[in-house]
């Protein structure tokens, strides 16, 4: 199998990380994590992570901030 992408939950079904696999070896991986009202997103190496509050139901959405 060439590559694939792979997803683990928390026990709230909000996804966790997003896993990319080349022939079966782990190539790189983002990370989230859920408070009460806000996630955290830590990405591969190069890439952007962020942290920002989660949108409701009804689409607001508050500030984003990004991680250096």
């Amino acid at each position: 199998m060439p590559g694939r992408m792979l997803a683990t939950y928390d026990n709230a079904w909000r996804q966790t990380a997003s896993i990319f696999q080349s022939n079966g070896v782990e190539q790189w991986r983002t990370t989230s994590a859920h408070g009460g009202d806000y996630s955290d997103v830590t990405a591969p190496l190069g890439g952007i992570g962020t942290t920002g509050p989660l949108r409701c139901l009804i689409g607001w959405r508050g500030e984003l901030a990004l991680a250096p």
